[in-house]
């Protein structure tokens, strides 16, 4: 599995075919800026066509870098990949909703690995809509 340290000590990895990118917790708004633009550089490099945003490391985040996570995940759908957030804490999900967060449309997964399956699957993974709030 190749691993590239992308950005703020940041390594992005190849597995499976699909580009994973673990989100440290603590992450600010410039890296979280920077790290979308390395992703995106990284699907029209590789053609990747699945991209796993897994935040289990994380347990607050903050609304301006979920919302950089949420716009990556629709421009690399521009790109021609699927992203999935993976890793998602209750506390998180609440703190999301609460600042009313959009995450309309992004794939979600318990786990880095149901996220990867999900992934190859095409039809496994839930999308985040008004109906599952």
């Amino acid at each position: 599995m190749p691993v590239e340290t992308a950005v703020y000590g940041i390594e992005m990895y190849h597995l499976q075919g699909v580009l994973v990118v673990p989100i440290p917790a603590g992450i600010h708004d410039q890296p979280a800026i920077e790290l979308q633009r390395v992703i995106l550089e990284r699907i029209k490099r590789t053609g990747v066509k699945g991209v796993v945003i897994d935040v289990a490391g994380v347990s607050i985040i903050e609304s301006s870098v979920a919302r950089t996570i949420s716009r990556t995940a629709k421009m690399a759908a521009l790109l021609g990949a699927r992203t999935i957030l993976t890793g998602l804490r209750p506390g998180v999900v609440a703190a999301l909703i609460d600042r009313d967060i959009d995450f309309s449309g992004l794939l979600t997964a318990a786990t880095l690995d149901a996220g990867i399956r999900d992934l190859k699957s095409e039809d496994g993974a839930q999308s985040i809509s008004p109906e599952n709030r």
